[in-house]
């Protein structure tokens, strides 16, 4: 069983655009701090950015952008151990990182499983077009 957690955060004060894009003041970075039974990690944009460079630049949430699915992407490829196809990135975007709050919150293992579990059975067909 996979016990991580990711908690992603702003790094700085948070600001909210007449569109609803949150940014952070100063560098505005996102940082995601990976849990397991090892301790703590920071999630490194790196490795997921040699499979698809969607933002040079990082990570970020509340949107469904280029950054988002960096950061779905590197989630996913830590939490797999193995790269996951664009498709199932692009899904686990709209259903976790794209509606998270600009304060940011934590996804548990169990609940990418879960959800990898769900998308494999029933909504794999709808993004292979099966």
């Amino acid at each position: 069983m996979n016990t991580k957690s990711y908690t992603i955060r702003r790094e700085g004060e948070v600001n909210v655009d007449r569109n609803g894009k949150a940014t952070a003041t100063g560098r505005g970075l996102v940082i995601v701090t990976v849990t397991d039974d090892n301790g703590q990690t920071q999630l490194d944009p790196r490795p997921s950015q040699k499979i698809r460079n969607h933002s040079p630049d990082g990570f970020d949430f509340g949107y469904a952008g280029n950054a988002p699915a960096q950061l779905a992407l590197a989630i996913l490829l830590d939490f797999m151990g193995k790269p996951p196809a664009p498709a199932c990135y692009q899904a686990f975007k709209f259903y976790f990182l794209a509606p998270m709050s600009p304060e940011g919150g934590t996804i548990h293992g169990a609940q990418i499983r879960n959800w990898l579990d769900h998308w494999e059975v029933e909504l794999k067909g709808v993004y292979q077009g099966t």
